[in-house]
């Protein structure tokens, strides 16, 4: 039961930090998208900024929770309002003359409470909604995908509560690295791709979990977005909405490959973190062509090509970032 509650838990917030989080900063610039390729751009966004943001802060020597939540918050914020189409000054000025009428008693801490409530309400209603209407609409697919789910659970999930461990030798190795970063020395056992490293790090400074619990669990974790992205990766790259289910349902009970190929989705390991973002990176590198080919013809400017090649080139320098050997 503690592994199932700690899983859940790291399961959210992994989640909640690189795609929602992401989701809700992009929403006007991404929502006329598919939903695929709006996860992958949330998901590599989201992985891209914690990486970056954890190396920097650590060359510094000043990361800590303090400046990992500054460092999240604050642009998360400015990029929200400018992306949505509000104006910074204005908004900042806004929130300066709230503050304003709380310290002059005029404005209540219930008051802001209850707005701020009401607006996070608000956007989970907007939300909830629209997973109903998507469940309704294609409710064949999400059952392939619980079913997908069902069987990731019942091959790596039931592994996960029996084996009670790190599954792997070299994970203590990892685990004394991301402990270095908590003393911000982030080259303690000599130079390393430290990208998933920066990963593991940020989700115990930040959401406050031990980084030896992390180290045990976050198998799970890695192997189902791994397994999300093969199916997001197929089912953008077919026209029949069905075969990338199938695919990936076969890809997981198959078990037609070298036993290693599973057993290294036992352990957590920053190989098999890096695997996903080889097929965005695949994903992207097409689209960039394909968009650039549309604008010559049409003569118009590179803009979604160019977005493209962005989203190319994060994909890509996250497989460097992670591990060499995916690159």
């Amino acid at each position: 039961m503690l592994t199932i509650l700690q899983f859940t838990e790291i399961l959210s917030v992994y989640f909640l930090a690189t795609v929602l989080l992401p989701a809700f900063v992009l929403h006007e610039k991404i929502k006329g998208r598919r939903l695929m390729e709006r996860f992958f751009i949330c998901l590599l966004t989201g992985n891209f900024y914690i990486m970056n943001l954890v190396f920097l802060l650590q060359l510094l020597r000043i990361s800590n929770p303090v400046t990992l939540i500054i460092g999240t918050v604050v642009p998360a914020f400015f990029a929200w309002v400018r992306l949505g189409g509000h104006h910074p000054v204005s908004v900042i000025k806004s929130i300066w003359q709230d503050l304003q009428r709380m310290s002059r008693g005029y404005l209540g801490i219930r008051t802001v409470v209850y707005r701020v409530c009401s607006f996070a309400g608000r956007r989970v209603k907007r939300g909830v909604r629209a997973a109903l209407r998507a469940f309704r609409k294609r409710w064949l697919e999400w059952l392939f995908l619980f079913s997908i789910w069902i069987a990731l659970a019942s091959f790596y999930g039931i592994q996960l509560l029996e084996g009670y461990g790190y599954t792997a030798s070299d994970t203590p190795v990892h685990l004394y690295w991301i402990n270095g970063l908590s003393r911000n020395d982030i080259f303690i056992d000599g130079v390393y791709p430290f990208g998933y490293h920066c990963v593991i790090y940020y989700i115990h400074a930040v959401f406050q979990i031990d980084s030896y619990v992390l180290m045990r669990v976050f198998s799970f974790v890695q192997t189902i977005m791994l397994h999300m992205v093969l199916l997001g990766f197929i089912r953008l790259c077919c026209r029949s909405r069905y075969i990338a289910y199938a695919v990936t349902g076969i890809y997981v009970l198959g078990n037609f490959l070298q036993p290693s190929t599973y057993l290294r989705f036992f352990a957590v390991l920053p190989q098999e973190y890096g695997m996903i973002f080889i097929l965005p990176s695949i994903y992207f590198a097409f689209q960039f062509f394909q968009e650039r080919r549309k604008e010559v013809r049409r003569g118009e400017r590179k803009r979604e090509s160019l977005v493209c090649l962005a989203l190319f080139a994060m994909s890509f320098s996250m497989t460097l970032a992670v591990h060499f050997y995916d690159t």
